[in-house]
């Protein structure tokens, strides 16, 4: 299951009292104020929907976290996999009992220099199909690659920790299912549903069912 939610939306004072005392201390990191809340809001949106599908109260989740820094519940048998990403205001968070899975959403930045940075990003025959696309096609290309790479990224741990050009996705079409291998096992890199002026995609394992979507 996918939920989605508009973090501009949400209740700063109830969800400040969800988080722990390492979440607060992160959140008291930030420079700006508005990343600030939107961290804030992020994690009580993660804890809600989480709690919500273990049975147990928000505040009293604990999680864990990988070698690069991936949570993970760690109190609760069974645990769901999940991943959670935000863009802006809007935050996309995938649960799942399968595992593994990854789940990405970026706001379009139509100004961004896309031709220099696919060359950061892009496997080389990414590039190459890239290279060949019409300058107009360029931009809604690069985002729908990158959210689909950074899913499975995510999916598998990684994160950009690991060389993104290393993984081949490919450009695809909208509404494509893309095939790849994370740790020898098949997994299905999809798009998902996004708000106006984003694009998302989503990593799990080859034949979990379709997924549906819902505002939290």
């Amino acid at each position: 299951m996918i939920f989605e939610e508009q973090l501009s939306n949400a209740d700063r004072s109830d969800s400040e009292l969800l988080l722990s005392a390492d979440e607060k201390d992160r959140a008291g990191r930030f420079i700006f104020e508005h990343d600030r809340a939107r961290f804030v809001a992020a994690r009580a949106f993660l804890r809600r929907v989480l709690g919500q599908v273990v049975g147990e109260h928000p505040a009293a989740l604990i999680f864990a976290y990988g070698a690069h820094g991936r949570p993970r519940l760690s109190a609760c048998a069974p645990r769901p996999d999940f991943n959670l990403s935000h863009a802006g205001d809007v935050a996309l968070l995938a649960v799942c009992w399968a595992s593994p899975i990854g789940i990405d959403v970026e706001a379009i930045a139509p100004a961004m220099d896309t031709g220099t940075l696919a060359g950061q990003v892009m496997h080389p025959n990414e590039l190459a199909a890239f290279e060949r696309l019409a300058e107009h096609r360029r931009t809604s290309a690069f985002f729908r690659l990158w959210t689909r790479k950074e899913a499975a990224l995510k999916a598998q741990g990684s994160g950009l920790f690991r060389d993104p050009r290393s993984l081949d996705v490919g450009l695809g079409q909208p509404g494509d299912t893309t095939v790849v291998f994370l740790d020898g096992a098949p997994c299905a890199i999809h798009d998902v549903p996004a708000p106006p002026d984003h694009v998302a995609a989503i990593c799990a394992p080859w034949g979990v069912p379709c997924w549906s979507t819902a505002s939290f």
